[in-house]
């Protein structure tokens, strides 16, 4: 019973569910070889369920700080071209995607730059 619940919980990709009852057979039988090689391949799917997920995790960061990136390098143009206001609009959008990213450092001073050409001290 355990065993055959263990397996449609993994197909249904529930997989504490599946572990526990895999579990559960080994304590009435811990010769039971099925429910072990189940749990052992249940264990695997977790893992890499959560290598996917790290990965998904990185991809998205990634994309926010190339976003991010995009914002100061268009904010840099129009500085480049004396339009403070349009370059301070650039790097606050640069700031809201990426406040504490590893180049938000240089958001941070871009704007501050662009609040100077445009004389607002405060």
């Amino acid at each position: 019973y355990y065993f055959n619940r263990a397996a449609a919980y993994r197909y249904l990709k529930q997989y504490s569910e599946a572990a526990d009852d895999c579990l559960s057979s080994l304590e009435l039988n811990d010769s039971y070889d099925k429910a072990r090689t189940l749990l052992v391949k249940i264990r695997d799917d977790e893992k890499k369920v959560l290598a996917e997920d790290k990965e998904a995790e990185r991809r998205e960061a990634e994309d926010i700080i190339r976003q991010a990136d995009e914002y100061k390098d268009s904010g840099n143009a129009f500085m480049k071209n004396k339009q403070f206001e349009e370059a301070l609009d650039q790097y606050n959008l640069a700031i809201d995607t990426s406040a504490d990213g590893p180049n938000s450092h240089i958001y941070y001073f871009n704007r501050a730059a662009a609040y100077r050409y445009l004389k607002q001290y405060s």
